[in-house]
């Protein structure tokens, strides 16, 4: 069931001319109405001869592109007509918050990839070449130059997995060649003056720890805390919409509060001059104290007051909503919703359970202990004995040339494996211990900061559910005032025109009418805040609104 806001003698509209763009419909005022419609038949040949021969003339002393130039650009008002969901967009692609915000995911999925990846294997890849010259007998004895000429390859493939057993295969090969020059050279045999020899090698590798860094969870609670602050931080950005949608709403609300206080004071203001133009007609025949036509002139400049107060308010509400959107402050926004008062029925144990499913700060709480709870984890486990187990095997294929250069098989094949046991204990090392004693304790703040938060969050949902129930109130009493109040002025003003009445009387039941219909106005703007404040306490404003998170690459 929905009710509108009543009626309340709208001004004329102003004609506009509408474009409508990737941001919304934007308007622009095409001014008003010529006062005298009535000449454009007459004057329209009259105006076409004067401007042809204007623009004749024009022509004949400017060229085209100077004259273009020179012309002056019309200022015009933007105007921008838009929904409260269309602000709501608008705040949301707009707002340097919400963009600081996913920058700051961005920035943090960035440091935690690091983690994410820590099974991924490594391959490594490593090569080096070297020319060495080496000489003997400088001097008045033969000359034998030496140059030697290796090139090294290798690549080792390294895995971590879960259970913190590490794992490598490596590969190596190795080639040399010696080349011997000299007086002397000729003497030697082939086989030495330019030998050529290599070498291959393959390893495999495994560590496996014994105690510290043993089993799959601790292995995999790097991984888990990477995840939940991954978790924690699209949180983070949910928290930093809800709060600029909420404020967006609400300030689309105050822009429409001042436009209807605005209309309320032009109806009283035109109620007002009516009365003064009838009471000086009463004064002038006679039938009317002249105090009475003060009194009236008086209403009309308290109308006119008000008319003005409300402006500013307009104003004051523009700015601010600009402010959110991050638009131009020239640029002037007409709110097109109709204020719908909803009917909801509120039961606080359904809504203290949506809270508490849907709050991202309380599941921000949690997973900050979950977290704790790991780096305790992390903490006492550093805490034990560094005990490894280590096994290895080789196997090697290596050419001799160089070092047996007159063998019958240069050739030689070698390998062997070897199984260890590694120990290794740092004593006295306080730190160790500070930090355990860290995470314990951060892992009992995290859990009473939890305990706390839910304490909180069943305050305030339990408060803003009464609010709204009574602003509910508020708003059904503020309209039967209204009613009321309009019908003790009908009333009055047929009184006054038989003269069973005063003027003092008729003015002081308009601004009764008034005071109710702002006072209605101003309830109705409660009602839907408070049911905006309960969206917020509860989590569910991103749904009302149809808000959705980006995902991040």
């Amino acid at each position: 069931m929905t009710d509108p806001l009543p009626t309340m003698m709208d001004p004329v509209p102003t004609p506009t001319t509408c474009s409508r763009d990737r941001e919304g419909e934007a308007c622009l005022s095409a001014g008003e109405r010529p006062l005298v419609p009535r000449l454009l038949p007459i004057a329209a040949p009259l105006l076409w001869f004067v401007a042809g021969g204007g623009l004749l003339l024009l022509g004949l002393w400017l060229p085209i592109d100077a004259a273009a130039q020179s012309a002056p650009t019309a200022a015009a008002t933007d105007t921008l007509r838009l929904r409260t969901t269309d602000a709501v967009r608008l705040a949301v692609r707009n707002n340097r918050i919400i963009e600081n915000a996913y920058l700051n995911r961005r920035a943090d999925r960035y440091d935690r990839r690091t983690a994410m990846d820590k099974f991924v294997p490594d391959l490594t890849l490593s090569t080096d070449a070297t020319v060495d010259d080496l000489f003997q007998n400088e001097g008045p004895t033969p000359r034998i130059e030496q140059r030697e000429r290796s090139l090294n390859a290798g690549v080792t493939l390294s895995t971590l997995l879960p259970t913190g057993t590490r794992l490598s295969v490596g590969y190596d090969g190795r080639g040399d060649r010696t080349t011997v020059d000299g007086a002397s050279a000729s003497a030697l045999p082939d086989s030495l003056t330019d030998p050529i020899g290599y070498r291959q090698s393959v390893q495999v590798r495994v560590e496996q720890p014994l105690l510290q860094d043993f089993g799959w969870g601790v292995n995999q609670a790097s991984l888990r805390i990477a995840r939940l602050e991954d978790a924690a931080s699209r949180l983070d950005l949910q928290s930093a919409l809800i709060d600029v949608v909420t404020q967006t709403v609400l300030r689309v609300r105050r822009l429409i509060q001042a436009r209807e206080q605005q209309v309320i004071a032009r109806t009283s203001l035109r109620r007002a001059r009516r009365l003064l133009r009838r009471n000086r007609r009463l004064v002038e025949a006679g039938r009317l104290a002249r105090l009475d036509l003060v009194q009236g002139q008086a209403q009309v400049s308290q109308q006119e007051l008000r008319l003005e107060e409300s402006r500013n308010q307009i104003h004051t509400a523009r700015l601010d909503l600009l402010e959110i959107l991050d638009l131009d402050e020239n640029v002037v926004i007409d709110p097109v919703d109709i204020l719908i008062v909803p009917e909801v029925s509120l039961d606080e144990d359904s809504v203290l359970a949506a809270a508490f499913a849907q709050r991202p700060d309380l599941q921000r709480a949690q997973h900050a202990v979950t977290i704790a709870r790991e780096n305790r984890r992390l903490a006492d486990d550093q805490s034990q004995w560094d005990v490894r187990l280590v096994g290895s095997y080789t196997r090697q294929l290596q050419d001799d040339q160089l070092q047996v250069p007159f063998a019958e098989d240069p050739f030689s094949v070698n390998g062997g494996w070897s199984v260890g046991l590694s120990v290794d204990r740092t004593l006295g090392n306080p730190r160790r211990e500070a930090r355990r004693a860290q995470s314990r304790l951060a892992a009992r703040t995290a859990q009473n900061r939890l305990r706390e938060q839910r304490q909180q969050i069943e305050i305030a949902v339990r408060t803003q559910v009464n609010t709204v129930r009574q602003r509910r109130r508020q708003l059904t009493l503020a309209r039967e005032v209204r009613r009321l109040s309009a019908e003790k002025l009908a009333v009055e003003e047929k009184k006054l025109q038989k003269g069973h009445s005063s003027s003092f009387q008729v003015v002081s039941f308009q601004n009764d009418l008034v005071r109710a219909r702002q006072r209605e106005v101003q309830a109705k703007i409660a009602y839907l805040d408070a049911l905006t404040r309960l969206d917020q306490i509860t989590g569910a404003t991103l749904r009302t609104w149809n808000v959705q998170i980006e995902p991040i690459p």
